[in-house]
């Protein structure tokens, strides 16, 4: 479910699916293919102003996305302020 949306003082909001096949792991899928990825990049290069990413898995953890990595990359080379998810059941920030 990849969507973009503007809210609230004009953030513009990208919401992400991190269930796409592709990556290693068996069973749950937890990978962001490079069509959704080339969307991303596109969406936010097109956007002025802040912009805040959506996921359900973290972009940083073991458990999280596969390729946070190369998702991180993307969002810190368009200034994304922030990157909100959940997953792992517990509270935590990460800058």
């Amino acid at each position: 479910m990849k969507r973009s949306f503007a809210f609230w003082g004009g953030v513009a909001f990208f919401v992400l699916d991190g269930n796409e096949p592709g990556g290693q792991s068996k069973g749950y899928k937890r990978f962001i293919g490079p069509a959704q990825l080339a969307w991303l990049e596109a969406g936010l290069r097109a956007t002025p102003g802040p912009k805040v990413v959506l996921v359900h898995q973290p972009l940083d953890d073991p458990q999280g996305v596969e390729n946070g990595a190369a998702v991180r990359a993307v969002l810190e080379r368009h200034g994304v302020l922030a990157c909100l998810s959940g997953h792992l059941h517990q509270d935590y920030l990460r800058v």
